[in-house]
Formats: C-alpha cells, structure tokens, sequence
C-alpha cells in the first residue's frame, strides 16, 4: 500500500499548554485510521492542522508524498465539530450551496444522498432532519467531490444507538469503495468495530500504534480446576493454541487463540486422563486489553 499521510514531529502549542507533542505518523492507503484518545488528548488540534485549520508549531506532514498545499486538500472530505447547514434549505439545497463552494459537479448530489441513505429525504427541510440525519447529510458533503480520504472528527457524537450502529455501518461501507477514511474517537468501542489501525493519544502524546485485528481482538481465558494441578499445567501446555498456562489461587488459567473453547481443552484432557472440578471460559473484555495497551506504553 501507498502511504496516503506522513506526519513527522507536528507540534501545537498554546501558549505554555502543548496540544500536541512531536507527533510522528503514517497513514496508508485503504486503511481505516482510528485516532484513540479522551477529550483533551489532542484529536481535533491534530486533525486541524492536518486539514490546515490550525497553523502547526513545528514539525510537518504531507498528503499523498506531496505536501499539503490547497490542492492536495481538494482530495480530502472532512467533518470536524458540529456540521453546519442552513435549517430552512432542503437536503438538496444545501449539497447544492456545497457544490458551488468546493466546485464540484451537481450531478454528484443523487449520488451522495444515495451513499448516505438520503435518496428519499433531499427534497426535505434540513430542520427537519433527525441528528443522525444530520450527520449522514455531513457526510454527503465530505463525499460531494469523490475524495480519496474521508476525515470524521467524533462522527457519533450524540446520536442514540440506533444512530452510531447506522453512522459506523455507513462508514464501513463507504471504507468499501477504497477510500482512505481517517477517524478521530474517543469511544473504544467505535474504533474496535470500524477501524482496521489505530493510535492512542494521551495529553497531546502518541502513546501506541497499531493494528485493530492484532491488538483488539477476541482473546480466549479458559478458568481450569484439578485435584492434580502440576499434571494439569504439563498437558495444557502441549495443547494447539494455547498461548500462555498460569497458576492463581489453585486455579489454571489458560489464554489462547480466539478459536480456543474450552469443548475442545476438555476433551484433550479426558483422553489424557485428567477429571476437572472446575471449567469456565472467560472472556477478555475491550476496555481490559486497552488498559493493557497503556500500561505497556
């Protein structure tokens, strides 16, 4: 893969307060990008400046391996903070104001509200529009000139459930198409479910780097009791796909690949011999693997 963004030490301070701090990234190519991190971390300051809304302190970055001139940024379509259109203008309307300002084609606007879900609402008053609606049309105006990234600052930010499971499945689709979309999140959960890598910022820093699949994913904890545990601990550890066997409190625990049941452990042990009096499979949550990430950090 190309690499669509490069960061190399971006810094932004205000005043005696860093925003962010020596900030060194790549993004690549067809990736979903997922900046981690609480209020306050350095998410939207980044972005800004990314997007050329923020001047940065030092450092620099480049789009698409050739700076970050207007130019580059006419292949960027970008949502940061509260969306704003005008509430007595239709859908339509409005993507209509869009396409003059970025100068795209007005045939493009069909095609986004379909993208979005919005095929049967543009002819509706923007007031009208329920905030997922809201964020869909957002979206649809980031899209308005077929950008090859999508830039999504808080994309579920007070939307009811029903509206951040529609928003992420939007951004997964649109993540389909081959478009890079870098999105800015504090919600683990969010990242887990609609990112491929991610970062964690912490108070302007960038604390870890890595991939969604490998540092997210469904771990297995199998809790085991037998009277003979030393004979327990030895069989375990010839088991396929068990990773790691520890005592605790006269319990075993076994973690594994996500594959790893504990069916498949106890048969093992029956052919070897070996009667539980204890069997219970755990199961690692998000938030427990993201401690982990920052205790590791």
């Amino acid at each position: 893969m190309s690499t669509i963004l490069e960061i190399k030490g971006l810094t932004k301070r205000f005043g005696r307060l860093t925003a962010v701090n020596q900030l060194d990234l790549t993004i690549e190519k067809g990736s979903v990008f997922g900046m981690l991190g609480p209020n306050g971390s350095g998410k939207t300051t980044t972005l800004g400046m990314l997007l050329g809304v923020t001047t940065p302190t030092a450092g620099s970055f480049s789009w698409f391996g050739n700076g970050h001139s207007h130019e580059m940024r006419k292949n960027i379509g970008a949502i940061l903070e509260q969306p704003v259109f005008y509430p007595y203008m239709t859908g339509e309307q409005n993507l209509d104001l869009v396409c003059q300002i970025k100068g795209a084609e007005k045939t493009r606007i069909a095609e986004v509200l379909e993208t979005v879900g919005l095929s049967g609402r543009g002819k509706d008053k923007f007031k009208g529009y329920s905030l997922g609606m809201k964020q869909r049309l957002a979206i649809a105006a980031a899209l308005i000139n077929d950008p090859h990234v999508l830039v999504l600052d808080e994309p579920t930010n007070g939307l009811d459930p029903q509206g951040i499971f529609d928003i992420r499945e939007l951004i997964r689709d649109i993540a389909t198409t081959g478009k890079t979309i870098i999105l800015a999140s504090h919600l683990l959960d969010e990242v887990q479910k609609v990112c491929t890598e991610f970062c964690v910022l912490q108070t302007g820093n960038l604390i870890y780097k890595g991939s969604v699949e490998e540092d997210f994913a469904d771990s297995t904890t199998i809790e085991l009791v037998a009277d003979d545990l030393s004979k327990l601990k030895t069989v375990l550890g010839g088991i396929s796909g068990i990773t790691e066997v520890e005592e605790k409190d006269g319990t075993i625990l076994v973690r594994g690949e996500k594959d790893l049941t504990s069916l498949t452990v106890n048969k093992v042990l029956v052919e070897k011999g070996i009667v539980l009096t204890h069997l219970r499979t755990l199961k690692k949550s998000l938030e427990e693997q993201f401690m982990e990430i920052l205790k590791e950090s």
